[in-house]
């Protein structure tokens, strides 16, 4: 028999200081009499919140257990401390969290049925919402709260559901639902997955979190239930914003070499043969080609000119051209806002956000 909910799922949080967002999230947590247990594992530099958290009667509403770790230092350390936490996780499913994001908690026991119910899924999840915090004059901020905010829904459910593990990893290359990384998880699963950090040092965030995905996505499907559930605030991640700092992922694995990681993890899926696997690389190699293309500051240009490259040039010119004129004789679509009434308390100013 299956356990009940509150007896089934916990949540990992891990931390890197911006204590203002975790102080956030315990408050929202706290409020919304969260009956999951949560492990929090910080990684930060900030005695203050580690004071904090050794005082669990300051949030009577929630279960929860502390675990310090060695400073966050770069990218493997923080891997090292995010399998740690997830092999310490002994309920069926698990939940990954981060400070500066939201869960509604109403779809998870919906979430854990599905999974209850279908041995097939590896994981279950919900709508995305993007949320931006705004300063009166509309600015973002990467704040934890401000005089406003804007809420948009991300309308496309995703699900990973192909038959076969090749079939869904190629799928999900070519969807991309990577917030699928905030679904509901087999513990099982997600632990054999991350435990390839004791083996080698992954060089790139990106090449960590596919990874993953690959890794579950050969254990099982992944489905998406039609319900508001992972918030995501904009502007406010250290890892984002690290990432675009570092230039576009094209560039990040070549100076890392992180297609090394991603050759040593398409060859540890032993469960696919090695037509499968050339399949798989197939699909990345497709990824990264779209990932090269999106323009940033340091693309490389040609140097060398001829006639390929003059009608190239031409091509590029006219696209910029037409581009503009296209789009003054067409509306361009309504992004779909909404309101987050249970969130407001925590995101729209109230002289307390950000406070323990």
């Amino acid at each position: 028999m299956a356990p009940p909910a509150g007896q089934a799922l916990t949540l990992v949080l891990t931390l890197k200081d911006r204590s203002a967002f975790t102080y956030r999230w315990l408050r929202y947590m706290n409020d919304a009499q969260c009956p999951y247990l949560i492990l929090i594992a910080d990684g930060g530099a900030d005695p203050a919140i580690e004071t904090h958290l050794r005082q669990p009667a300051l949030y009577p509403n929630l279960r929860y257990t502390y675990l310090r770790y060695p400073f966050d230092r770069d990218y493997p350390a923080y891997y090292r401390k995010l399998a740690d936490a997830l092999d310490r996780v002994t309920t069926p499913y698990v939940l990954m969290a981060d400070n500066d994001d939201f869960f509604f908690l109403d779809p998870i026991p919906s979430f854990i049925d599905c999974l209850n119910r279908d041995d097939s899924l590896v994981s279950c999840g919900g709508r995305q919402v993007n949320l931006r915090v705004l300063a009166t004059n509309g600015e973002m901020l990467a704040a934890p709260s401000a005089a406003d905010y804007r809420a948009t829904v991300v309308e496309d459910l995703k699900p990973v559901t192909d038959p076969h593990p090749v079939d869904r990893i190629c799928t999900f290359l070519a969807l991309r639902p990577w917030s699928a990384w905030y679904h509901v998880h087999r513990t099982a699963a997600i632990q054999a997955a991350t435990r390839a950090v004791h083996d080698h040092e992954f060089r790139d965030p990106c090449s960590f979190e596919i990874h993953v995905h690959l890794w579950l996505l050969t254990a099982g499907k992944s489905m998406h239930v039609d319900a508001l559930w992972y918030v995501r605030q904009y502007g406010s991640s250290q890892l984002t914003s690290a990432l675009v700092q570092e230039g576009n992922v094209m560039e990040r694995f070549t100076s890392s070499n992180a297609f090394a990681d991603l050759h040593r993890s398409v060859e540890s899926l032993s469960a696919l043969s090695a037509s499968d696997r050339h399949r798989v690389y197939r699909a990345l190699t497709r990824w990264i080609a779209s990932e090269a293309h999106k323009g940033h500051p340091g693309a490389v240009k040609n140097t060398v000119t001829g006639p390929e490259d003059v009608v190239e040039r031409l091509y590029r010119w006219t696209r910029r051209l037409v581009r503009p004129l296209a789009s003054a004789f067409r509306s361009r679509p309504v992004v779909p806002t909404t309101r987050l009434p249970s969130l407001e308390p925590f995101i729209v100013d109230s002289g307390r956000n950000g406070l323990p």
